[in-house]
């Protein structure tokens, strides 16, 4: 397993647009072109940060 934390800076102007492209993005799988137009237009940064759970069962806190 591993997990992907996404964050992306949309500008203040563009966020209804960026929030429909999300929508779409949601609905189906050839989605993928029209949502990298939406967030070429949209995000001001994007950053990926891959982790690696880490299990803290049976561990005292």
């Amino acid at each position: 397993m591993f997990v992907v934390i996404v964050r992306l800076q949309v500008r203040p102007d563009r966020l209804e647009t960026f929030l429909d492209g999300i929508r779409a993005n949601a609905r189906a799988a050839p989605h993928y072109a029209a949502w990298r137009q939406v967030a070429e237009a949209c995000v001001i940064e994007h950053r990926n940060t891959f982790c690696h759970p880490v299990s803290l069962q049976g561990q005292a806190t």
